[in-house]
């Protein structure tokens, strides 16, 4: 069981198992309250059942896209490790604008 973790300490570039328990949660929390919060909204933009799915769909990317990652930014910096999300967003974002640019 120590091969993951130690890749995973790799490749995050931290040094303790504690520290990859705590982005193990940021990323649980951040999950279940992007959710949690995108249900919110999409009530109270109208999005139904009965909408178009591709609407849903494009509201999805728009919407709990940024909330995702401010959340990320937000549980992670509650809980010590807000250096670590602040890069990795950095990096999403970049791979994200990237393929976008092709």
């Amino acid at each position: 069981m120590k091969v993951p973790l130690e890749q995973l300490k790799k490749r995050w570039n931290v040094r303790h198992n504690w520290e990859i328990a705590i982005i193990l949660i940021v990323f649980t929390l951040t999950g279940s309250s992007t959710v949690y919060l995108y249900g919110f909204i999409k009530t109270w933009i109208g999005l139904t059942p009965k909408t178009f799915w591709g609407i849903k769909i494009i509201a999805f990317i728009f919407i709990a896209l940024p909330i995702y990652n401010t959340l990320l930014i937000l549980w992670g910096s509650l809980l010590g490790q807000g250096q670590f999300f602040i890069k990795f967003v950095r990096h999403f974002k970049q791979r994200l604008f990237a393929f976008l640019r092709r």
